[in-house]
């Protein structure tokens, strides 16, 4: 099984009408962190996806979803 995980930061962040450096100073971490969250493949650690999430005050799965792939890969 595979897991990937959707990342919705950006369309939570434009839908409030959030800026970068607004967020990035909240969450104490670099506006270039939060762009490459947004779009690079990343996933960031367990306790920044917790933080990120008590940011939106929403649960971390709806923040970054995870997608189960039922089928196995190549090894």
């Amino acid at each position: 099984m595979q897991l990937t995980v959707r990342n919705h930061m950006r369309e939570l962040r434009k839908r409030r009408r959030i800026r970068v450096a607004a967020m990035a100073d909240e969450l104490k971490i670099s506006a270039s962190m939060i762009y490459s969250l947004e779009r690079d493949p990343v996933t960031p650690n367990l306790e920044l996806a917790y933080r990120i999430a008590h940011y939106f005050d929403m649960a971390v799965e709806q923040v970054f979803e995870p997608v189960f792939n039922d089928r196995l890969s190549a090894a």
